[in-house]
């Protein structure tokens, strides 16, 4: 059995997260950028260029500050998400938590949060048409950002998530008859 035990702290969680229409980015990306360890970034990087003239778009380095990358998620409408492997990327919780959507490209994500509702699957091919779509319809994007946020608050703050790991592990020594002898150790 699987848990996704990753969460993230109350205290990055916005209070009242701006409406998708009054904030200043469409599209943000954060990242290193390595063409020798990571050209795939730099295609990503690319695209998302391609669409400058049409969508405020901020790329920057992917930085130690936490906070300043929170600010700029709590200013972005979609955040792009891009894992080589396909695994799900704590970003889709750092973003829902101020009420961001996420463009991902991973698949591991459909195990948690719903395509289309909750986030936004793209592929290279699809990354143009999944944009046009949400950010050309405020009305459907404010209800993914509003769905998001709400999931992220109630099932992903990192001491409940930590309560529930738990919670998790003991069911399932319960149901394991040869580690009866558990009960005997000190906490």
């Amino acid at each position: 059995e699987k848990f996704y035990s990753v969460g993230i702290m109350e205290k990055y969680f916005v209070h009242h997260p701006k409406k998708i229409k009054e904030r200043k980015y469409d599209i943000l990306y954060t990242t290193g950028i390595s063409d020798t360890e990571k050209l795939d970034r730099s295609r990503w990087i690319l695209k998302l260029c391609s669409l400058s003239d049409k969508y405020q778009v901020n790329i920057d380095e992917h930085s130690p500050n936490f906070d300043g990358y929170i600010d700029l998620l709590r200013d972005s409408k979609l955040v792009l998400s891009h894992h080589r492997y396909g695994s799900m990327s704590g970003r889709i919780l750092d973003a829902g938590a101020q009420g961001t959507v996420t463009l991902e490209t991973g698949t591991e994500i459909e195990k948690h949060f719903v395509p289309n509702k909750e986030y936004i699957p793209v592929h290279e091919d699809t990354l143009f048409e999944q944009i046009d779509k949400y950010l050309g319809n405020h009305e459907l994007l404010q209800d993914m950002s509003d769905r998001v946020y709400s999931k992220v608050l109630k099932e992903y703050e990192a001491k409940k998530r930590f309560v529930w790991f738990l919670e998790f592990v003991e069911k399932l020594l319960k149901s394991k008859k040869s580690l009866k002898k558990r009960n005997a150790l000190s906490e």
